[in-house]
């Protein structure tokens, strides 16, 4: 095993992507659940979530309005043939994603080729402008509407 020092590891942890999978097995929830350590700590928050096949993609984490009226458009995003709006609200310092886009303003990006079309520009052409909906994202400080909002600003973020 190396071992790298604290300026190597700060260095090259900006040159690796890190990617988390995950996948649902039945038969392992199943087994799991019949376990006698599930038995013994059931309805605890990690066991019931163990189980699950629930994931940060479909929780209702950061599904709320902004408290704010003044937010500045951002942009179009569409994923899976539907249309949300993108907003900072710079008094909260969030960003919030729903399914009302403002249709009128010229930034449109597509976020799968499937959704890519005449008006809309790809992705990767707006690289620094998804960077910082990214750090938006890590941050901590996106708030969506629903689910399928939250899942189109996701992929959106997801790909460098």
């Amino acid at each position: 095993m190396v071992w790298l020092t604290e300026k190597e590891l700060l260095t090259d942890m900006f040159l690796f992507t890190w990617v988390l999978e995950q996948g649902y097995i039945e038969n392992a929830a199943d087994e799991i659940a019949a376990s006698g350590f599930y038995k013994a700590f059931k309805g605890s928050n990690y066991m019931t979530y163990n189980i699950s096949k629930k994931f940060l993609k479909n929780s209702t984490t950061f599904i709320n309005k902004p408290d704010s009226k003044n937010n500045t458009y951002i942009c179009t995003l569409r994923y899976n043939g539907r249309d949300y709006g993108v907003r900072l609200y710079s008094d909260e310092n969030i960003v919030y994603c729903n399914d009302k886009p403002d249709m009128s303003y010229h930034i449109k990006i597509s976020v799968t080729t499937a959704d890519h079309d005449i008006n809309y520009a790809m992705l990767m052409n707006y690289g620094a402008m998804i960077g910082q909906l990214r750090y938006y994202f890590t941050s901590g400080l996106c708030r969506f509407s629903d689910i399928d909002a939250k899942e189109a600003y996701m992929q959106a973020v997801a790909i460098r």
